[in-house]
């Protein structure tokens, strides 16, 4: 049992976990792309910052 399972008597939900080290896609806003340019770039999920954020390795300039 997990330790809010058993404080809130509700099993929490897991679905929203990613793999580490999983291949995703990054969205690139309207601003930061031409017409032609791909809306989103191949990543590589690397570690979670917050609740809602994501770090991520950016494949072709090998930054995080």
């Amino acid at each position: 049992m997990v330790l809010e399972e058993v404080w809130s008597a509700i099993k929490p939900s897991v679905k929203n976990l990613k793999i580490f080290g999983s291949l995703c896609y990054k969205h690139t806003p309207d601003q930061g792309r031409r017409k032609l340019d791909d809306k989103s770039g191949l990543t590589i999920f690397v570690d979670y910052i917050s609740t809602t954020s994501y770090k991520l390795y950016n494949l072709k300039t090998n930054q995080v």
